[in-house]
C-alpha cells in the first residue's frame, strides 16, 4: 500500500499538480482580458490556427470534465449505496478516505484526458484536413463526448457487473 500511495502522490506532483496550477492560471488570464498564458503557443506561422482554435476550447472541455466527475462521483456513490443494500441489506458507508482517492483518481484521469485532447491538433497538423472547421468540429465532438462518457461508462461497469460471493 506504501509504494501505490508513494505511487499516487508523484503522479500528482509530477503530472496533476502542474496541470492544476496551468488550469487555474488560464482560467484567471481569460477574465482578466490579458495576453495569453503561453506565447510559444500562439506564435503566428504553420499550425498557429489550429493551436490557437485548440487552447480556447481547452477552458470549456476542462469545466465540462470537473462537473461531470462531480456527477460520476454522485451516481458512483448511489449505485454503490442501492448496491449494497441490494445483496446485504446494510447501509452503506461513506469513508472519506475513499471519497479522496476517487478525487485524486479522477484529478490524474483529467491529467491524461488533456494529453489526448492535444491529439486534435497533432492529426490536423499532420493531415492538413481540406476542411479543417468542420474537421475541427467534428474531432473536437468527439474527443469532448468520449472524455465526457468513459467515467460514466466505468462506473456503470463495476456498479453492475457480477458480486461476489
Amino acid at each position: 500500500m506504501g509504494n501505490f500511495f508513494l505511487f499516487l502522490v508523484l503522479i500528482l506532483i509530477i503530472g496533476v499538480l502542474p496541470l492544476s496550477v496551468y488550469l487555474l492560471r488560464s482560467l484567471r488570464e481569460s477574465t482578466n482580458g490579458t495576453g495569453p498564458l503561453d506565447e510559444d503557443l500562439t506564435r503566428t506561422g504553420e499550425g498557429a490556427e489550429a493551436i490557437e482554435w485548440w487552447e480556447a476550447r481547452r477552458s470549456t472541455f476542462n469545466r465540462s470534465l470537473l462537473a461531470s466527475g462531480a456527477v460520476v462521483l454522485l451516481v458512483y456513490y448511489a449505485l454503490m449505496r442501492w448496491r449494497v443494500a441490494a445483496f446485504t441489506g446494510e447501509a452503506f458507508q461513506v469513508q472519506p478516505r475513499q471519497v479522496l482517492f476517487l478525487i485524486v483518481i479522477y484529478l490524474i484521469y483529467m491529467g491524461i484526458a488533456n494529453l489526448l485532447y492535444n491529439i486534435g491538433v497533432f492529426v490536423e497538423q499532420a493531415q492538413q484536413p481540406a476542411s479543417p472547421s468542420a474537421y475541427r468540429h467534428r474531432t473536437f465532438q468527439l474527443i469532448y463526448w468520449v472524455a465526457i462518457a468513459a467515467p460514466f461508462v466505468v462506473v456503470l461497469w463495476k456498479a453492475l457487473s457480477p458480486v461476489a460471493r
